[in-house]
Order: C-alpha cells, then sequence, then structure tokens
C-alpha cells in the first residue's frame, strides 16, 4: 500500500476521482463535530465550515447511504466505542457514506480542485473510496497523506499512468 507522494491537484484529481468511481461501490466522509461544537460556536471559520457542509450535504443527500456517529479512529479498529462520562451524548465525528453514481462523481469533482481539499473549514475530511468493503483510496487531510490500495502491479501501474506519484514501487 504505497503512499500518495504528492497532491493530486486538477486534471490528476478529476482522473482519480474518475477511476474510484468507477470501481468502486462507496466514497464517505467525515464531518468533524466535538471540537467545533465545543470550542468554536462562535468563530467565523465555525459558520463557514456548517454553511459549507450543509450546501454539500444538501447535494449529496440522495445518495446516502448511512451516517454512523462515532469516533474514526475506533471505527476503522473494529472496536466497540464506549462513550466517555465526559462526552455525554455528544459525539466526536459523523462517518457519511454515499453510493457511488455519475451524479456523484460530477458533484466530487466539482466540489475540490485537490484531493487535500477535502479539509476544514471548507468540506469535509478524510474521504475514502470503498470496494467490496475494503478502503480502495484514503486521505489523512490534516496530514496531508494519501493512500490507493491497489489489487496488482497492472492496476498500480494503471493509476501511475494517471499521473499518480507513489512514495514507493508496488511490492
Amino acid at each position: 500500500m504505497p503512499n500518495i507522494s504528492t497532491n493530486i491537484k486538477e486534471k490528476e484529481y478529476k482522473k482519480i476521482i474518475e477511476y474510484m468511481c468507477n470501481n468502486c461501490q462507496y466514497f464517505g466522509f467525515i464531518i468533524s463535530t466535538y471540537d467545533y461544537i465545543e470550542n468554536n460556536k462562535q468563530t467565523e471559520e465555525y459558520k463557514i465550515y456548517i454553511k459549507n457542509i450543509n450546501q454539500l450535504m444538501n447535494k449529496l443527500k440522495p445518495y446516502l447511504i448511512k451516517t454512523n456517529n462515532t469516533p474514526i479512529n475506533f471505527l476503522q479498529m473494529g472496536i466497540k466505542y464506549e462513550r466517555e462520562e465526559w462526552e455525554q451524548d455528544k459525539y466526536l465525528y459523523d462517518i457519511c457514506i454515499f453510493k457511488v453514481t455519475d451524479k456523484l462523481k460530477y458533484i466530487l469533482q466539482e466540489t475540490a480542485k485537490s484531493l487535500y481539499d477535502w479539509k476544514q473549514p471548507n468540506l469535509p475530511e478524510d474521504i475514502m473510496f470503498i470496494k467490496d468493503g475494503f478502503i480502495k483510496l484514503s486521505i489523512e487531510s490534516n496530514q496531508n497523506t494519501g493512500y490507493i490500495y491497489c489489487n496488482s502491479l497492472d492496476e498500480y501501474k494503471m493509476i501511475n499512468k494517471l499521473g499518480i506519484q507513489f512514495s514507493e514501487d508496488y511490492n
């Protein structure tokens, strides 16, 4: 699983979104809630974030399959999450999963100009594409890090031809 070595922008961004939409069943992202709810209620950044999220969710609503309200790190590790006493009824993230369609692909291509544009305060973060129950592409937005999981050397080479540079060779 090689890391993506550069930010995928503009033409390459559209190409990788098209590839992932053509080869995956689901798309997802994370909406951070706790930090904003607790620490940024009155800030202009928070207001922009909520406005942007609402606009995007209105566009994506027809494709929404489910939303999980739980911290992503526990979900990824397969651990059932038990809330801490201080959390009360609050949750830390909304994990939104969408059905991939041609219309969704167009929305994703027009919403951002690069993979690392998907972060606060303008957009949800940590986008992912899912194929057959496995994450095919994942982005850690706040780290500007991405991963593409290739099933074969042929797929690795094909993705590389789309203009995607990897930090290491396929093995």
